[in-house]
């Protein structure tokens, strides 16, 4: 594993649904800020503190993969939303809401 595989994998799958997910809220949630910060954080440890490029792109790949399991986790949170919003007992609204997504 290099550095480059793990650009390749923010620029292919981590950078989509980030982007997805901050124009649903327009804001990025912190845990999907953690993960990238922690995945360049590894980066940074191979280019200054000379860490071996396979175990540094590896560590940073893994953190960028656990931001995009919570992007998936908020997604399916913010779909839960949209479908039962909080205090609504309207089984109509929610039949129509579950119609409309499908």
């Amino acid at each position: 594993m290099q550095i480059k595989d793990v650009f390749e994998f923010y620029q292919k799958y981590t950078k989509p649904i980030y982007a997805e997910i901050e124009a649903k809220r327009n804001q990025i949630p912190v845990e999907l800020l953690f993960e990238t910060y922690a995945s360049f954080d590894h980066l940074k440890r191979y280019y200054l503190n000379e860490d071996s490029e396979k175990e540094s792109s590896f560590k940073a790949l893994s953190h960028l993969k656990r931001g995009i399991l919570d992007a998936f986790k908020l997604k399916l949170k913010y779909k839960k939303l949209t479908i039962n919003p909080p205090n609504s007992k309207s089984y109509i609204y929610i039949f129509l809401l579950n119609l409309h997504f499908q």
